[in-house]
């Protein structure tokens, strides 16, 4: 990495330093686990799908990643 660098033209260089300065880090922590909890939350309903578990409303689903289950 450390030889990357030193042939990077300098102002490439100083515009990706400027990128990793405006990196909100909270937001970033944020986006994370908002996708954690929908994919953890779409995994438990994909199960209980595939075990014959309760179907939910629609209502109880919104904002869940779509599921795709393809069957034989």
């Amino acid at each position: 990495m450390k030889r990357n660098i030193i042939d990077t033209n300098e102002n490439i260089l100083v515009n990706v330093m400027a990128l990793c300065y405006e990196i909100d880090v909270v937001v970033t922590v944020q986006k994370a686990q908002r996708f954690i909890v929908n994919f953890n939350s779409a995994s438990t309903v994909l199960m209980e799908m595939l075990n014959g578990g309760p179907n939910l409303p629609i209502s109880d689903i919104h904002g869940l990643p779509l599921l795709v289950v393809v069957t034989s």
